[in-house]
């Protein structure tokens, strides 16, 4: 709609930037920054007729310096949001008066027009070092002069020396080759910034820009300097400069590899050493991307460097149970290069027995333990994966005659060999190894110990993911199998390891095998937990074949049974967390069957429905464009208490209330949490705060549930006016809220719940009062003033009003930092 109403939004925004006023054309220039930042590439017919009325105004003598900065935030937003190729005609018409601007007297003017100098260059150039269409000649020279000027200066704002410092390593990084000896002119000066502790982080990112670049500019002389201050900062506390700094660190040791010496390797290393480690995280994984990087760079001295200095820093990493994700895929990388390299200290047999002395150590039976095992074994799989193939068969054959170990003192060495195989499975074809694999597994599964048996279905399920066509007729034929009715619930994991882990082109041959195998377990099942299961594995089977899975659970959704309605909702959840699969395509147009389960009669189903909203406008919220207002009825309708839900249960001495709805609306009511969160242009926002207050007068878990909502809200502008309309009915069961006393004989728990309750309606309380205007509801002023700003409360309320001024304050300073 917006990109349809552009041409003429523009034609009369025109009209508006010919005006003499300036606040008129600030204005314009303003609404203009949102289309571009709105409509990505969406100027791209305009800018023809936009950017002479900018270069009018930067070159306007008259122009104030707020329209200025208007105008040069602009210009930049349309540089950095369209093609490159739709701004070279204009170039030559506003880089002159941007480059002007760089002199301005008001800082934030030239920190600015600094901003858009860098915006222009990576526009002149966008991929080094293929050459340029324009002339560059006809830009760089003046362009870095006048940042130059900045960038020597000493007297200026803090403001002005970050821009020069980012804006001249953009320039030498897109357009070094075409400064020519002002390269050597530049560096000396960003390195005597680098290590001015005001702007060195500035100077660290500058540097990294430019040691990234493809140009491959003559550094020599700067290189040693720089390695060893930003090895420096590795020491720093500051965590954004050690980032920075391990970024620099790598890109200089791509770039410059032949600069890492052997002392300035292990310089680099042993910075680097208690980088690893579980305190966080994000900087592991940079440190690990380095010592990786110095490895490629030269394997034959990095690589006893990191056995010596980093190995012991990895594997206690490994042994955390805080290590998953980039962090883990990081080990796993580096541990594979190292044995790649052969050199000394790093051979593949030791690498393994350190990882396994690793995993020993861990207690399988707890989650932490279980995390350790399997960041061990992903991390031997990796080392198998590229080692020689009598190293991978023997390391297999080891593991294979663990699993098959009978005594409970070989119990720990089961399970870490059982995620062993697993891990291996998911990269080698294990079919050669299918009928001993097969009669170990089936063993473990067997096992009296819980975690065997879980650990051994995860190990099936890799394997057959590693060789689906081997190893998925054999799961199928178990899981049909009558008699092996006890191990049903472990099969179905496994096969859902299996979805999970296969490429979805290897699955789509079997999903009209899998699919009636999944049916015929839920619809015989009489445990919840096998149902979930079923519903992930219908799920990920969807996201990964979705044109022949789709059909096939839509026509479950007028299933007679109820659990298969809620089985196939389910599903959907599963399914939309998978944002590579390719359900773009697909499941936009079904969602309306799906979600429409809301008005179902069944609870479990409607229950199931709520959740898969949320879902789906958590993670693909561009699906509910056309559905969600026929959704919001049925959803609104499960935020309401229903008596027939509440039934009395007889405990002899007493008896207790038991509230079948409660779960349902707690659903709801998050549901509408997650709606607002991505979906809050498309809500009528009187009937979502209407069902907000009613649920005010709700249970414990709801009333907290609306604070919440209603707290964000208060914070947003945009829907102050609807908040406005509804205090007057919010006030009375807020007092209720944050006047209501306990019973002489609450226990300690209730008391805790009660304190809590309470200061979440303080809070409310305290952010809607903030809302321009809040005063002129009668009600509402009238529930403060006496309730809240007097008596017993009022002690209780100042200090919320602190904590909340306090949060006000910290956020501004993030903002401003």
């Amino acid at each position: 709609l917006l990109a349809a109403e552009l041409p003429r939004m523009v034609t009369a925004l025109r009209r508006q930037l010919a005006q003499r006023s300036g606040k008129t054309r600030s204005g314009a220039f303003l609404l203009l920054r949102e289309l571009a930042t709105t409509l990505p590439g969406g100027l791209a017919d305009h800018v023809a007729v936009l950017l002479p009325a900018v270069d009018r105004a930067l070159r306007d003598k008259a122009a104030t310096s707020a329209l200025r900065m208007e105008v040069l935030v602009f210009l930049r937003q349309v540089i950095d949001s369209h093609p490159p190729e739709v701004l070279h005609p204009h170039l030559a018409l506003v880089a002159p008066p941007v480059v002007a601007c760089v002199g301005d007297r008001y800082y934030k003017v030239t920190a600015e027009a600094l901003r858009t100098c860098a915006s222009v260059v990576r526009a002149l150039r966008p991929s080094p070092p293929a050459p340029s269409p324009l002339d560059m000649q006809a830009f760089v020279p003046a362009i870095y002069e006048a940042v130059a000027r900045r960038l020597a200066a000493l007297d200026q704002d803090q403001e002005v020396k970050e821009a020069s410092i980012a804006t001249m390593g953009t320039l030498v990084s897109q357009a070094g080759d075409a400064l020519g000896g002002r390269v050597e002119e530049a560096l000396p000066v960003l390195l005597d910034r680098l290590r001015n502790e005001i702007t060195r982080l500035t100077a660290v990112r500058a540097f990294e820009s430019i040691l990234s670049s493809p140009l491959g500019l003559p550094l020599d002389a700067t290189v040693p300097p720089l390695l060893s201050e930003l090895c420096s900062y590795l020491r720093k506390t500051s965590r954004s400069l050690r980032q920075a700094s391990l970024l620099a660190l790598r890109a200089l040791a791509t770039s410059h590899a032949r600069a890492l010496g052997p002392a300035q390797a292990r310089e680099v290393l042993a910075e680097v050493a208690p980088i690893v480690s579980d305190r966080d995280m994000q900087l592991a994984a940079a440190a690990l991307g380095l010592c990786r990087t110095v490895v490629d760079a030269d394997p034959a001295t990095a690589g006893p460097l990191v056995a010596e200095l980093v190995l012991g820093p990895v594997l206690e990493l490994v042994a955390s149970p805080l290590l998953q994700g980039v962090a883990l895929v990081r080990v796993q990388e580096l541990l594979a290069r190292l044995v790649s390299t052969g050199a000394a200290g790093v051979s593949f047999g030791g690498l393994l027995d350190a990882l396994l002395a690793v995993g020993r150590r861990a207690d399988g039976a707890t989650s932490g333990g279980k995390q350790t095992l399997t960041s061990v074994a992903a991390c031997v799989a990796a080392l198998a994966a590229g080692a020689p193939e009598a190293d991978r068969v023997a390391t297999i054959e080891r593991f294979m005659a663990q699993i098959q170990a009978p005594g409970d003192g070989a119990a720990g060495d089961q399970l870490l060999s059982l995620y062993c195989l697993g891990q291996i499975g998911r990269r080698v074809d294990l079919s050669a190894q299918r009928t001993a694999l097969m009669a170990g597994l089936a063993a473990c599964l067997e096992a009296p110990a819980e975690e065997l048996r879980a650990a051994a279905a995860f190990a099936l399920g890799c394997v057959a993911a590693g060789s689906v066509d081997t190893y998925l007729p054999l799961i199928v034929a178990q899981v049909a199998d009558p008699s092996q009715s006890g191990h049903h619930y472990l099969l179905l994991q496994a096969l859902k390891e299996l979805i999970v882990s296969a490429r979805p082109a290897a699955l789509a041959a079997h999903v009209s095998t899998m699919l009636p195998l999944l049916y015929k377990q839920a619809e015989g099942a009489a445990e919840e937990g096998v149902r979930a299961v079923v519903s992930e594995c219908l799920g990920k089977l969807l996201a990964a074949a979705p044109a022949a899975v789709l059909p096939a659970l839509h026509a479950r959704l007028a299933d007679e049974a109820a659990e298969m309605r809620a089985i196939a909702v389910a599903s959907l959840r599963f399914a939309i967390v998978d944002h590579d699969s390719p359900l773009d395509a697909h499941l936009p147009a079904a969602c309306p069957a799906f979600l429409g389960k809301l008005a179902d009669p069944a609870l479990r189903v409607r229950h199931a429905a709520l959740l898969a909203l949320s879902c789906v406008a958590h993670n693909r919220p561009g699906y509910l464009a056309d559905c969600l207002p026929a959704l919001l009825g049925p959803l609104y309708g499960e935020t309401e208490k229903k008596k027939d839900l509440v039934h009395e249960v007889d405990l002899g001495p007493f008896k207790h209330k038991v509230d079948d709805g409660l779960e349902l609306r707690k659903a709801a009511f998050e549901c509408m949490d997650t709606l607002l969160d991505a979906c809050a242009d498309r809500l009528d926002l009187q009937p979502f705060i209407a069902r907000l207050i009613a649920g005010l007068t709700d249970d414990y878990d709801i009333k907290m549930l609306c604070h919440l909502v209603l707290c964000k809200m208060a914070t947003r502008p945009a829907m102050a006016p609807a908040l406005l309309g509804m205090l007057e009915t919010a006030a009375e069961p807020l007092r209720k809220t944050v006047a209501a006393t306990l019973k002489e004989n609450a226990v300690k728990q209730e008391a805790e719940r009660h304190e809590e309750l309470v200061r979440s309606g303080l809070r409310v309380a305290c952010l809607l009062s903030r809302i321009p205007g809040a005063e002129s509801s009668i009600k509402w002023d009238e529930f403060v003033r006496v309730h809240l700003k007097q008596g017993k409360l009022a002690g209780r309320y100042a200090a919320i009003q602190a904590e909340v001024d306090g949060a006000d304050e910290a956020a501004d300073a993030m903002l401003v930092g």
